[in-house]
């Protein structure tokens, strides 16, 4: 077992709300920042379409934009994770999010974000959320979290077995729907022979 900040850098995104441009800005510089609804229920995906247009006053550092292999962390509740493909490098990151970028050598990200999402660490994420109204957690608390390390072959291995597990779980819930709205159909047909 390793803490998380022994095995990554983590940081929080940055508070938008401080270079967002105005009126007065001769210059601006067109983002696209990562909603927090871009974090699915299942699987480590970021979910397309949630992505914000945002106008910043200044050009935004590297450090603050997605970069393959890093995984985010919805710091409001339900704590969640994905994992940030190349398709999804230069999103900007608000400090609604943490990013974490691990150590390749120690950690996978993919490992690291289904373990994230695992029930595992939903105790420990439960017991630190502060808040009534807006339940967050502390990006202190979630550094402290401690994580077994597999070796990097067994991470690859499973990670593998949840991303084809991941598929039949979609491939599921696809079926169910079209049942659901075959069963339906039957339903309303057969009223209308009535």
């Amino acid at each position: 077992m390793r803490t998380l900040k022994d095995i990554a850098h983590i940081q929080v995104g940055l508070t938008l709300s401080r270079t967002r441009a105005t009126l007065t800005n001769l210059e601006k510089y067109p983002y696209r920042s990562v909603s927090i609804n871009a974090f699915c229920e299942n699987g480590i995906t970021m979910l397309q379409g949630y992505e914000n247009s945002y106008l910043a006053s200044e050009q935004i550092s590297s450090e603050h934009l997605t970069q393959e292999g890093d995984v985010l962390v919805r710091l409001r509740d339900p704590i969640r994770s994905i994992h940030i493909s190349k398709a999804e490098e230069g999103l900007l990151i608000s400090s609604l999010i943490a990013v974490i970028r691990p150590n390749p050598k120690i950690v996978l990200g993919k490992f690291l974000a289904f373990y994230l999402n695992s029930s595992l660490p939903q105790a420990f994420f439960q017991s630190k959320i502060k808040g009534t109204a807006i339940a967050t957690i502390k990006l202190s608390d979630l550094k402290d979290l401690k994580i077994p390390l597999p070796s990097i072959e067994r991470q690859k291995t499973m990670i593998e077995w949840m991303q084809e597990s991941q598929k039949q779980i979609s491939l599921f819930g696809q079926l169910i729907e079209q049942k659901q709205q075959f069963q339906h159909q039957i339903f309303k047909s057969l009223l209308s022979k009535e």
